[in-house]
């Protein structure tokens, strides 16, 4: 797994492009990867933003394990720019207050969004 964090005094110079393109580079290297690789199988790249720790974070699994290793609810997104968004807009990036964090929803049920692709083996 890769996390990426960034201090709040760089957030405004980084925009959802840069890191759009940053992330489209990484699974182009990925899929070069599997290419060339002996495995017959593929990979499944995910990528998700982790509100606790203010951080970025993507992996990859064996596509022989189709379920995430989430155990809350997730929700499955086609375009990585609506969490690298979230991310981005977070107001955590100097940690948590020391109080916690409380955003008033009663019995607010917490959905994880995870850009997700198949990165089949040709």
């Amino acid at each position: 797994m890769w996390r990426i964090s960034i201090s709040a005094d760089l957030i405004n110079q980084i925009t959802t492009d840069d890191f759009n393109e940053f992330i489209n580079k990484v699974i182009q290297n990925r899929k070069d990867q599997i290419e060339n690789s002996k495995s017959s199988t593929g990979m499944y790249f995910y990528l998700w933003f982790d509100i606790m720790t203010s951080q970025l974070r993507f992996n990859l699994i064996s596509e022989i394990n189709k379920k995430l290793p989430f155990s809350c609810e997730i929700q499955i997104l086609n375009d990585p720019k609506e969490i690298i968004d979230d991310f981005l807009e977070s107001p955590f990036h100097n940690g948590l207050p020391i109080g916690g964090y409380n955003d008033d929803s009663e019995d607010k049920e917490y959905i994880v969004k995870v850009f997700k692709l198949h990165l089949k083996k040709n």
